[in-house]
């Protein structure tokens, strides 16, 4: 599945887990996006310290939202406390502000590495990861 994505759909890894936060990218109607949190609230679907950077179609930089909080909703992200920047334009606050999304809570969940694709001696580690970022590790632990 995840070679099919990268060499027959053009895409690469829909998730990244690491020390340093959550790492997702997305489409939405406008182009892509790159969603970074510092963590995820566990069972929920609330990311904390978010920014999202937005490209066009092009590829293009074309904005960035820093907001406290971001909660997956049907179809978009509901942002509180956004800050919207783009280029050769001033920032502005928004209390809320929605992001569409094709992402699902399902979708995040899959785009993890399979366990039996992984190294015996790296899933400890990836375990301990995804429990840090608010993530169920339960399929790797059986795994492992």
């Amino acid at each position: 599945e995840h070679l099919e994505s990268k060499y027959l759909r053009g895409q690469s890894s829909l998730l990244s887990v690491s020390s340093a936060g959550l790492w997702l990218r997305q489409t939405d109607g406008d182009g892509q996006s790159i969603v970074h949190a510092l963590r995820i609230v566990p069972d929920t679907t609330e990311l904390k310290n978010v920014i999202i950077f937005r490209f066009d179609h092009n590829d293009r930089f074309s904005g960035r939202i820093d907001a406290a909080s971001a909660r997956l909703a049907d179809g978009y992200w509901n942002l509180e406390e956004a800050w919207i920047t783009a280029p050769n334009k001033p920032a502005h606050f928004l209390d809320t502000y929605r992001v569409k999304t094709d992402l699902t809570l399902g979708k995040i969940q899959d785009s993890f590495a399979p366990p039996e694709t992984m190294s015996f001696w790296d899933l400890p580690g990836f375990i301990e990861v995804l429990e840090q970022a608010g993530f169920s590790a339960i399929r790797h632990r059986i795994h492992w």
